[in-house]
């Protein structure tokens, strides 16, 4: 995952910390296996009132926001996909660059949100205690440099879901 152009997390290192994936692909240095291993799905989500052809703008724009954040991203290798869904409680006119930019925007984010938020699974642990620090300060630097001038009468929400706590 980037920020930025920083690696935040990727594949482990034997003595610790992340080797970039691409690198490692370029390289011929992966071990990643052959078929679909790494799928991102997601789902964005607005008040406005949009007609098919906008949800699906919005749909096909938001994997910009997995490009920014994930490395590398729409591989052969996985099935990343979006969906959005328009509620058309906000009856206002809508700009679709602006729903679509902040649509880039929440997807990135939810995925470096997530990356904070990830515990272990299967005998992998989650980030370190100083890796998790960091990650939370680049997300909330960058969320709130981001977020000081945003003036919309629309929301756009990208959650995180943990299917292990389905409480």
């Amino acid at each position: 995952v980037l920020f930025r152009s920083q690696l935040l997390v990727g594949p482990r290192r034997a003595g610790g910390g992340f080797d970039d994936p691409v690198a490692l692909l370029l390289e011929g240095k992966s071990d990643a296996p052959a078929g679909p291993v790494n799928t991102t799905i997601g789902l964005v989500a607005t008040d406005a009132e949009l007609n098919k052809e906008d949800a699906n703008y919005l749909a096909r724009v938001s994997h910009d926001g997995l490009a920014l954040a994930i490395r590398p991203c729409h591989t052969v290798r996985d099935g990343d996909t979006m969906f959005s869904l328009a509620t058309g409680r906000n009856k206002s006119p809508v700009d679709l660059t602006t729903l679509g930019a902040a649509a880039v925007e929440a997807t990135a984010q939810a995925i470096l949100r997530a990356v904070r938020q990830a515990t272990g699974l299967g005998g992998t642990p989650s980030i370190s205690r100083s890796e998790e620090r960091r990650v939370g300060q680049v997300c909330r630097s960058r969320w709130s440099t981001s977020h000081q001038n945003t003036n919309t009468d629309h929301t756009t929400h990208l959650e995180t879901h943990d299917p292990s706590n389905s409480t």
